[in-house]
């Protein structure tokens, strides 16, 4: 079995390892890009509103992304000067961030002045350089994009304009030579889900299938880093995961079932028993939630699954406000009374099930820190 480990292999985007590298893979472990967090090894960051912090693990404690000595961090105007500063009028942090070579990406606004034009900016570790890399697509509605993400060198991101869903790909060290990796039409087309595993991006397309709009197919999707090529690979049902050479997903509501991406086998490998809905993996274990599937939140929980699909713990959440997912090292949750809190994945087995809160919003609006 594999699990997260550190980069040792320089960036050769050719090797073949299905093993998660810290800085150098995308990081499926969130079922939303848009309130992810990236983790160096050592921490997380992430982005509340405008400004980017980093939670650190060894200390539980989280802070601002800025080293300038007395710096007030002002969020609140256009032309602040805290390195943490990130105006969401020009930047798009809520449709993903990656954590790559000791470098964050994300999209903003391109600096050429045409509000249409998106770039992708290469951000330092403390948040002082910023480099606009290149322009990446235009599109004068910023809600018809689906997703960005960073693996093995490559960067990803999908827009979805009316009738069409589209995945596009470009190797970093090559800027602007934009390749399109899938393009569909239908009813209602999106692609929301992309993971990356080994040398190879997993993405999953879905579409209404009538004018009802009442049933949607889901098709699972492959192509291989830099080939060009696209792989179909099955039918699936809601969320999916990668782990080592296997796919997961929920079908039907009521299976967890196992793709294995050699032999195309499908099997059903645990039976829902909580309504469960969302699903992660972290290179070792499989993570299930019913969060806002139970028909009482009191019921909410996270089931921690072996790959072949045995239960390892069973851990409640009745505090969650939504499933995050996490890292190599820790699950992370939104709690009620807007906080984030963490679990220590050590603790998973074990019984104790800490969670602790490191960052919550006052009802004025004010970070507090813990």
């Amino acid at each position: 079995m594999t699990a997260c480990a550190n980069d040792s292999t320089g960036n050769n985007t050719e090797i073949s390892s299905t093993e998660f590298k810290v800085g150098y893979d995308d990081q499926p472990f969130y079922l939303s890009r848009s309130t992810m967090t990236v983790t160096d090894g050592n921490g997380n960051y992430f982005f509340y509103m405008d400004t980017l912090y980093y939670y650190d693990n060894a200390s539980g404690k989280a802070v601002i992304v800025c080293n300038k000595p007395d710096c007030e961090h002002i969020n609140n105007v256009d032309d602040s000067e805290c390195n943490a500063f990130f105006p969401m009028a020009k930047f798009f942090p809520d449709k993903g961030i990656a954590y790559y070579d000791d470098s964050i990406y994300l999209l903003g606004q391109s600096s050429d002045g045409n509000k249409t034009s998106i770039s992708l900016y290469k951000v330092s570790k403390d948040g002082v350089q910023r480099e606009e890399v290149c322009k990446l697509f235009s599109t004068s509605d910023i809600n018809t994009v689906g997703f960005f993400t960073v693996h093995r060198g490559y960067a990803f991101w999908s827009l979805f304009p009316e009738g069409s869903a589209q995945l596009y790909s470009m190797k970093l060290d090559d800027p602007g030579n934009i390749n399109t990796v899938y393009e569909g039409e239908g009813l209602a087309p999106d692609i929301l889900s992309i993971a990356g595993s080994g040398d190879h991006m997993y993405f999953k397309y879905n579409d209404a299938t009538d004018e009802s709009y009442e049933k949607f197919e889901n098709t699972l999707y492959r192509t291989k880093l830099g080939s060009g090529s696209v792989e179909e690979l099955t039918k699936c049902g809601d969320g999916f995961t990668v782990m080592d050479n296997t796919a997961f997903y929920i079908l039907e509501n009521k299976y967890l079932c196992a793709f294995d991406l050699n032999t195309r086998e499908e099997s059903k490998i645990y039976e829902l028993t909580n309504k469960e809905k969302l699903i992660v993996s972290d290179g070792k274990y499989i993570y299930l939630s019913n969060w806002d599937n139970a028909d009482n939140e009191k019921d909410y929980k996270i089931v921690v699954l072996s790959p072949s699909g045995d239960v390892v713990d069973t851990i409640s959440t009745p505090e969650c406000d939504f499933f995050m997912g996490g890292d190599c090292n820790n699950l992370f949750i939104e709690s009620k009374g807007r906080g984030t809190d963490v679990l220590d994945k050590a603790l998973i087995g074990t019984g104790n099930h800490n969670w602790n809160t490191f960052f919550r919003v006052e009802d004025d609006g004010t970070v507090i820190l813990n």
